[in-house]
This record gives structure tokens, sequence and C-alpha cells, in this order.
């Protein structure tokens, strides 16, 4: 079995979201609802953009007003 499908989710950082939880793989884990180590690949592997541009550093500290946008496959169900 393979999963093949795309998940893309965007999101604005707001005055709502505290900033202990604005470090980019908690939002990003939060928004996949997948396992904190797949969701370090995907940001590592350039699913991840903050303000439009590839982001690799999973420690990142957002601020409001930042964007981020995920396109990310899942690897192959085995």
């Amino acid at each position: 079995m393979t999963s093949d499908k795309a998940i893309r989710k965007t999101l604005q950082i707001s005055s709502q979201i505290p900033p202990p939880a604005r470090r980019l793989e908690a939002l990003v884990q939060q928004l996949l609802q997948l396992p904190r180590q797949q969701c370090l690949h995907a940001i590592r592997d350039g699913a991840v953009k903050v303000n439009r541009r590839v982001d690799t550093r999973g420690a990142r500290f957002l601020e409001e007003g930042d964007w981020i946008e995920i396109d990310y496959t899942p690897p192959p169900v085995k």
C-alpha cells in the first residue's frame, strides 16, 4: 500500500499563539498530526516554507505575522 496523497496546510502566526508554542517543529507537528520525527524529516526535506522560503530549521521561533506553508507527501506505507 502506498500513500501518495500530499498534505497541504497554511497558517499565519497570530497573537493567539503564545510565543512558547511558536517553534516551527511544534507548529508543523500540530498541523500535520504526525509523529515528531516525521515532521522533522518534512522540515529538513524542504516541505515547509516560512514566508515563502524553504526553512529547514525546526528549532526556529516564528513571529506574529509569519506564514507557514506545508506541502508534504508522506512516505509509502510498508
